[in-house]
């Protein structure tokens, strides 16, 4: 993936995330295992950035993925609240 998609790939992801906010108490009693899930990707992102840089470019792809299925969890969540 591409430095400038990546970039644009993670705003978006907070972006989301912060639009997520908004009643998210109520959300989260009704989906707690794909606030569970996205908790626990927000870790993995984490741990991969704070990795050792000389993986082969390996350690990017994974950020890359972990991006991708953050994304893909919270359009799951917000597809479920307005159901």
């Amino acid at each position: 993936m591409h430095k400038r998609s990546k970039v644009a790939l993670t705003a978006l992801a907070f972006a989301i995330a912060a639009g997520l906010g908004y009643g998210a108490g109520q959300a989260q009693a009704r989906q707690p295992g794909m606030y569970d899930a996205l908790r626990h990707l927000r870790e993995a992102r984490g741990d991969l950035e704070r990795a050792g840089h000389d993986k082969g470019g390996h350690r990017e792809l994974a950020m890359g993925h972990v991006d991708q299925a953050i994304l893909e969890v919270q359009a799951g969540m917000a597809y479920a609240d307005h159901m």
